[in-house]
Formats: structure tokens, C-alpha cells, sequence
């Protein structure tokens, strides 16, 4: 059980300390607590001969809610769809424009430099913004469409 404290322990202690944080960062720690957990399961079950009712109904839940928390997450029964129109549109748009182009007031400003070698902001720059980069050479694309 020591080992298995330190397990998680020291995932949960280094990763506070990180300036940027990720839910998978944590997933080093998760067999540990899982191992922790069964092993606390049994010892109620095995172990709790008062309060039955209490007993069984925390049984139950030590099974039915992450059950219930993988529906939520994961959402196996609805239809995704994985190749949204924006994303087509982002893949079409690669090497139609100059080099130096800026895009402005795009929804989808993060993906958009992911599916493409341009530059995306989701707002609407302001005129020394706009007097900036045209002076630097850039050429400014701003999106009107509510998409």
C-alpha cells in the first residue's frame, strides 16, 4: 500500500507545480488509484457488517457512477461528426493565399493554424494592428461570415 500511495502521490505533487496543466498528465496515477480502489471495494464488502444498507448502496456506487461518468464523457451512442465543414474548408484554403497573409475574425483561429500555414486570430484587430502589418508586408483576410 506504500508504494502504491507514492504511486499517485508524486504525480499529483509534481504536476501541481507545473505552470501548464493537462488531464493526462494525471493518467500515470490511475492505476494506482484504480489498484487502491478495488482493494478498498473488497475491504467494505468483506469487512462492514453494520449499517448494511449503507454498506451496499456505497458498493453500488463505487460501480455505477464511473459508468455513469464514462456515458457522459465519451458519448458512445451519439453521431459525431469528425470532419466538421470548417475543418474542409481550413484543409482547401492551405496555399490559395500568399505566404504573408493574416487572417482575422475566425471562429476556428487555433485549428485554423493547424490545418494551415497561416496566421489566425478569432477577434478583429484594431487600426494600428491593420497599419502594423501592412507595413511589415502582410496581406489582411477578414472573415464576414458568422460561421
Amino acid at each position: 500500500m506504500i508504494l502504491l500511495n507514492i504511486w499517485w502521490i508524486a504525480p499529483f505533487l509534481i504536476f501541481s507545480f507545473a505552470s501548464t496543466k493537462r488531464p493526462t498528465y494525471l493518467l500515470i496515477a490511475a492505476p494506482a488509484l484504480f489498484i487502491i480502489l478495488s482493494y478498498y471495494w473488497f475491504f467494505i464488502r468483506d469487512n462492514i457488517y453494520n449499517w448494511k444498507f449503507l454498506k451496499y448502496i456505497t458498493l453500488v456506487l463505487l460501480i455505477v457512477l464511473p459508468i455513469r461518468y464514462f456515458f457522459e464523457r465519451v458519448k458512445p451512442f451519439t453521431n459525431l461528426d469528425r470532419t466538421p465543414k470548417w475543418a474542409i474548408e481550413l484543409k482547401q484554403m492551405n496555399n490559395k493565399y500568399d505566404n504573408k497573409s493574416v487572417f482575422f475574425n475566425f471562429e476556428h483561429s487555433i485549428e485554423g493554424m493547424y490545418y494551415t500555414n497561416y496566421i489566425f486570430y478569432s477577434r478583429i484587430p484594431n487600426k494600428s494592428e491593420i497599419d502594423y502589418l501592412k507595413s511589415k508586408g502582410y496581406k489582411i483576410v477578414m472573415n464576414d461570415r458568422n460561421d
